[in-house]
Formats: C-alpha cells, structure tokens, sequence
C-alpha cells in the first residue's frame, strides 16, 4: 500500500506538467533590469515564448542559462522570445546585472518585485520554465533541471516552431 501511494506521488511530481498544460498563461505585466517594461500579450503576438523563472542564487539556473542563450540565439528570428524572470527580489539588480554579465546572457531579464507572478503561476521552486503558444495556451511546464533538459527543451521549442498541424 505504502509503495502504491509512493509511486503516485512520484508520478504526480514528473508528470504535473503535463497535468496542468493546456491552460492558458497568466497576464505579465514586469520591468526588466533597465526599467522597460514588457507585456505577455505582446511579446506572443510575435511567437511562443518560453518562461523561466530563476534566481542568481539557484545553481541550477546558472548550469542551463548557457543553454537558453543559446537558443534565444537560435530561434529568436524564427519568433520565440525568451524571458527570464528573476525572483531575487528589486534590492539585488547589482547582483543580478553581475550574473548576467559573467554568463554573457542577452535575453530579457525581467524582475519579479513582489513575486506576484511566481504565485500567480504557482511556481515553488526553482528553476521552473513554462513554454507558451503564440495563443497563449500553456503547452509544457518544467520544474528543476537535470544535465539534459535543455535537449528536452529544444525538441518542444522546435516542435512548436516548426511542427505544422496542416501535415
């Protein structure tokens, strides 16, 4: 009984981003590092748009940010945007500027003030990235990350990009 019980908690934990895809994505409204100010609704009228929710304290991220750089680089003529969402909080952005500089990332960085956003998308650790349709429809939530996710990752984003439903 105790192994059953187990098991479905372990399968509710891997698979609860499939659970809960398909909803579609909470209004943003943030400022990034420099004070521009971005909008959800905007950005997926260009294309999907992957979220991540990070902090500079959070050793995962700084393992895989390589890697979103490098497909912001890769897909973002093809009208992916990817954001950042920082939640270290607005007395940090010294801090956060540093780290982005020492991993030379390009992307927007958007600060989490209050992180209402965090808890409006129910994110409880981190990091935690959700991929959006240009619809706004939710299509993968990903929680934690573990030396080959970011292949996991490319295989949705291409997916999404280049998948066509018309085949």
């Amino acid at each position: 009984m105790i192994k059953r019980v187990l098991i479905f908690f372990i399968a509710l934990f891997i698979f609860d981003g499939e659970i809960f895809s398909q909803e579609k994505a909470r209004r943003i409204q943030l400022s990034d590092i420099s004070g521009k100010r971005y909008d959800l609704e905007r950005l997926l009228e260009k294309g999907p748009v992957l979220l991540d929710f990070w902090a500079t304290w959070c050793k995962p991220c700084k393992e895989y940010f390589p890697h979103l750089e490098k497909m912001h680089n890769t897909y973002k003529d093809e009208g992916l945007s990817i954001i950042g969402i920082n939640e270290d909080g607005p007395r940090n952005k010294r801090k956060i500027r540093s780290f982005l500089r020492s991993l030379n990332i390009s992307f927007p960085i958007l600060i989490d003030e209050t992180a209402e956003v965090m808890s409006d998308y129910g994110v409880y650790s981190l990091p935690t990235w959700f991929l959006i349709a240009k619809d706004g429809s939710i299509i993968k939530i990903h929680k934690g990350y573990i030396r080959g996710d970011e292949i996991l990752l490319e295989n949705e984003i291409r997916s999404l990009l280049f998948d066509s439903d018309d085949s």
